[in-house]
């Protein structure tokens, strides 16, 4: 049984994290600098996520889902979901993945994207309840696109290429889904494809989210090519959430034609409804940062992203072989000593090192370490910045 062993009480005894040895950075002011070993054993680890469970959960090439303790131990491993993708845990411990739902219907062969969720909770010593992710099983499946759309489907070829990509959870297990397709008619029923949608915590899918435009009008087809997402919603989340955030998301594109393919989305609530916007990052001042969030082209192909669920209100994007580190307020660098400019520590290049990635698709973050998902190279690596160490 792997029960939970990364954390203190409920979840039992706390992971001795004595094994990682502390990098002599006297050469360097700040820098993210690998733990190691490296955690390999992998096919191709296409995604990862920190769980409010304190485990390090990895998806591996559409085939498992395994979890890790702190100290890189695997602790379980799930091969229910058919073709998984991805993973993420809300609040009640659940996990939520996405994958396929291959079916006949009325003769034709689908393969449908789906949701599912995960429930882990089993019956330990004493009757206290325990996690485990070997004897885990599937609760419930929402999916595409039976979650708006009850009739049955006519066209196997093209709702066989419509994707639910990521998964965010907000703080009241409410979430948001990432979604991409080929029909981007915005009057359709259940919107266009390429979309971000909202779900309750029940699974109920709610509506695509719709952006505020000029003059106060809504615009429903203001994503394209959507890929990964998240709230500010992370773990440990032992503090509250900077005010006025809760609802907020931040989301990539893989649409190159954008100008800015990761972008932040504030959340207000008006006596008209909800407005989603774009929040606006000041970036051309060098005498705070080398570099911005918003910079125009920054990036590429945009995989992952993340946000530290601790008092450093980091965001993390991963973009094919670099990971950037930026600061809630868009400035890319760390706060470091005296200066008054924010220190970059955005790292990366194509290669095997420690400090590079192939084809990286995936960040998280958790406890002031950085897991980032190396699937070209077949590991997981782990990152801590230099003055954490101090």
């Amino acid at each position: 049984m792997a029960a939970l062993s990364a954390c203190d009480g409920f979840f039992g005894k706390k992971t001795d994290l004595s094994f990682i040895d502390i990098p002599d950075q006297s050469a360097s002011r700040v820098a993210y600098v690998p733990v190691l070993p490296e955690i390999k054993g992998f096919t191709r680890p296409v995604q990862v996520a920190t769980g409010f469970d304190n485990l390090i959960y990895v998806v591996d090439s559409a085939q498992a889902i395994v979890a890790f303790d702190e100290a890189g131990n695997q602790v379980g491993r799930f091969t229910g979901v058919p073709n998984v993708t991805y993973v993420t845990q809300d609040r009640r411990l659940d996990l939520l993945a996405i994958g396929r739902f291959d079916t006949v219907i009325n003769g034709q062969s689908y393969s449908l994207s789906s949701i599912y969720r995960i429930d882990m909770k089993k019956s330990g010593e004493n009757n206290n309840t325990v996690l485990d992710l070997n004897t885990a099983r599937i609760t419930r499946q929402i999916r595409h696109p039976f979650y708006y759309n009850k009739s049955s489907p006519t066209n196997p070829t093209y709702l066989n290429g419509v994707s639910l990509n990521g998964i965010a959870v907000l703080y009241d297990n409410r979430y948001y889904v990432t979604r991409t397709g080929s029909d981007n008619n915005p009057q359709k029923i259940g919107g266009p494809d390429d979309a971000v949608l909202l779900f309750d915590k029940n699974d109920n899918f709610v509506s695509p989210i719709s952006m505020q435009g000029l003059g106060g009008s809504s615009v429903t087809n203001f994503f394209t090519s959507p890929f990964d997402i998240t709230t500010l919603a992370k773990p440990p989340q032992s503090y509250s959430l900077p005010s006025g955030t809760k609802e907020d998301f931040i989301v990539t594109s893989l649409d190159t034609s954008r100008t800015l393919q990761v972008q932040y989305i504030e959340v207000n609530a008006t006596e008209n409804g909800t407005d989603y916007s774009v929040k606006y990052f000041d970036y051309g001042d060098t005498t705070k940062a080398s570099g911005f969030f918003y910079m125009p082209k920054r990036f590429s192909k945009p995989y992952g992203v993340t946000y530290s669920g601790d008092s450093k209100n980091y965001i993390f994007v991963i973009d094919r072989d670099s990971l950037y580190q930026f600061t809630n307020t868009g400035y890319e660098g760390v706060p470091f000593g005296t200066y008054t400019k924010l220190q970059k520590v955005s790292f990366g290049g194509t290669g095997n090192s420690v400090l590079q990635f192939r084809h990286a698709k995936s960040v998280a973050y958790f406890n002031r370490t950085l897991y980032v998902a190396d699937a070209g190279n077949g590991r997981l690596l782990r990152f801590k910045l230099s003055d954490d160490y101090r």
